[in-house]
């Protein structure tokens, strides 16, 4: 069960789906094929090791790796009667998941990779020390990674989302006119004499939500993007270290996100926990404003938060009642 084939597997299965779904559901069906040191899915017909294997892990992640295995076996015409108990499975997973969501506190393992604002803060201005202190010419390939993750770390601190920021590519305003609205995916657009405008088309909601729009106010931010430009060109932001010529993908920015922040801080930071610690502060003094009546401070609040919110693109009842968390951890 190599990673290309399960890829195409899920492909065919549904080629309406998203590349980077694909990938996903390929690199975790992979892994545990690998576990059971199998090449093919026989193992697949006796869910009860599989379960087994997974207890102790979070329960999201259990429910990750069921669903990939549900969209493998819808994609194979497998035997009805294993679907549907891998389905149950997956349905009770996703009951637990929700439960734990209800409960306003973390999950152990989001506490483990939590951090403060301050924390954050400090984390980006390790990177950026570092970054000043290599050679562009004796580091070629690493100045070249921190360089990506500077910017990163910057993009998303002050305009948080997922991980579709991977393909961002620069335009011009004058080239992106000539495009339709389905036809948009992601760029930084450049106009003369305006700030740098983040035009986001193509990310998991996209079909909800739309063409997400956000000026790039930013100082530094707006610095490190002209930086990249007179770097790139008109081009993609990132692309692979090892081969320029191909873009990154999803899970490319999830690696680089999450190798750096355990690098410096020995703890793992994804686009998803940059979005938790970035609103949680502002949701919990949002919750208790609200509590202690003063309405007026609570609105202005809650301007920003719904800001952040449509940048990500989802519901302001969603980032309440799934990313804004008391920080308990849950066992």
């Amino acid at each position: 069960m190599d990673l290309q084939t399960l890829k195409e597997i899920y492909s065919n299965g549904n080629p309406n789906r998203k590349e980077s779904t694909n990938h996903n559901y390929a690199l975790r069906l992979s892994k545990l094929a690998q576990r059971f040191n199998d090449n093919t899915d026989e193992f697949l017909k006796t869910p009860e090791p599989i379960y087994e294997y997974l207890q102790g892990r979070p329960k999201s992640t259990q429910a990750n790796v069921v669903s990939s295995i549900v969209e493998y076996l819808n994609s194979t015409d497998a035997d009805k009667k294993l679907i549907q108990e891998y389905k149950n499975r997956k349905s009770v997973l996703a009951d637990a998941v929700a439960e734990n969501y209800n409960k306003n506190t973390f999950s152990p393992s989001q506490q483990e990779n939590f951090v403060s604002s301050e924390e954050f803060n400090d984390y980006i201005n390790q990177v950026s020390k570092y970054f000043e202190g290599l050679d562009p010419i004796v580091h070629k390939s690493h100045y070249e990674e921190v360089r990506n993750v500077r910017l990163l770390l910057h993009l998303y601190k002050n305009y948080p989302s997922r991980n579709e920021y991977a393909n961002l590519k620069f335009i011009t305003l004058r080239e992106f006119k000539k495009f339709k609205t389905n036809e948009m995916l992601n760029y930084i657009i450049i106009r003369s004499g305006k700030n740098p405008l983040l035009s986001v088309g193509k990310y998991k909601t996209d079909k909800t939500y739309g063409l997400k729009q956000t000026e790039i106010t930013d100082s530094m931010t707006k610095r490190l993007v002209k930086d990249h430009l007179r770097s790139r060109g008109y081009n993609y932001l990132f692309t692979l270290t090892k081969d320029p010529s191909k873009v990154w993908e999803n899970h490319n920015l999830a690696t680089i996100l999450t190798k750096w922040s355990n690098h410096f801080i020995k703890k793992r930071i994804s686009s998803t926990m940059i979005y938790k610690i970035v609103i949680n502060d502002l949701g919990l003094k949002y919750k208790q404003l609200l509590d202690e009546g003063k309405i007026d401070e609570a609105s202005s609040l809650k301007t920003i938060l719904n800001e952040h919110a449509r940048i990500r693109g989802h519901q302001d009842t969603t980032q309440l009642n799934i990313y804004v968390k008391s920080g308990n951890i849950e066992s």
